[in-house]
């Protein structure tokens, strides 16, 4: 598990903590005089440094070495429609660990009223998951989280992006293999999922343009908090 810190809390080879950061060294990872930990500096720069002393507001460390700053294979963003309850919760933990560079919360036309007005409240916590979800799967960076966005404003995402790729039920030919086959060699991918009830043949008509595609993931229908990460994963098995 790895640490995310800026240069601007480092003194030489001490670091200030926070209350969260002490708790999370000390109480979750259990760490004391001597231990190894990796530390991530500025999202750029990760080192193997050795605890010479811990304290609750402090931490001196010599280090042991540099590593080098792995590429991630492609650029992912996930726009999710916003689901009911907490399920939103599950797809960024999910995701994080799975290598996606950025989370867009989607609201479109079946999306969950409730779900939309939580939605502010929530981003907080959604942030700490992510950064969690980061650490423990030794990620060199932290993904991106949009504020709750219309659907009507992903077009200038798209265009930010090589390929678009939408999930939907009513899709009966194309597969997300058949797709990717087409983008051989390609940097950014961003992946449009609706919420609950799906995305309506209104918005998919608007969202169809060049290097937009609608896709099926399979014969069964997903349920929205499963079908991002599946659709990751694909991704990532076609390209790695």
């Amino acid at each position: 598990m790895r640490l995310f810190i800026q240069s601007k809390d480092l003194d030489n080879n001490s670091l200030k903590l926070t209350q969260d950061l002490s708790h999370h060294i000390q109480t979750v990872l259990r760490k004391k005089k001597g231990d190894l930990i990796d530390i991530v500096i500025n999202q750029s720069t990760c080192q193997t440094v050795q605890i010479t002393h811990l304290s609750n507001t402090q931490l001196t460390f010599k280090l042991i070495e540099e590593k080098p700053t792995p590429q991630e294979p492609i650029h992912i963003t996930l726009a999710q429609g916003l689901p009911k309850q907490d399920k939103f919760s599950e797809v960024l933990r999910a995701c994080t660990e799975l290598g996606v560079r950025q989370f867009i919360p989607l609201i479109t036309q079946y999306t969950d009223k409730n779900a939309i007005q939580k939605a502010p409240s929530k981003k907080t916590r959604w942030q700490k998951i992510i950064h969690s979800a980061a650490m423990q799967s030794q990620r060199i960076t932290i993904p991106d989280l949009y504020d709750p966005t219309p659907i009507s404003e992903l077009e200038g995402i798209a265009n930010n992006h090589n390929l678009t790729v939408i999930c939907w039920e009513n899709e009966t030919e194309k597969t997300l293999k058949s797709c990717l086959n087409h983008y051989p060699d390609i940097q950014s991918i961003l992946i449009i999922i609706g919420p609950e009830g799906g995305l309506s043949l209104s918005e998919i008509s608007k969202l169809q343009k060049e290097h937009t595609h609608t896709i099926k993931l399979g014969h069964n229908i997903l349920r929205t908090e499963h079908a991002g990460s599946t659709t990751v994963a694909q991704i990532l098995y076609h390209y790695l």
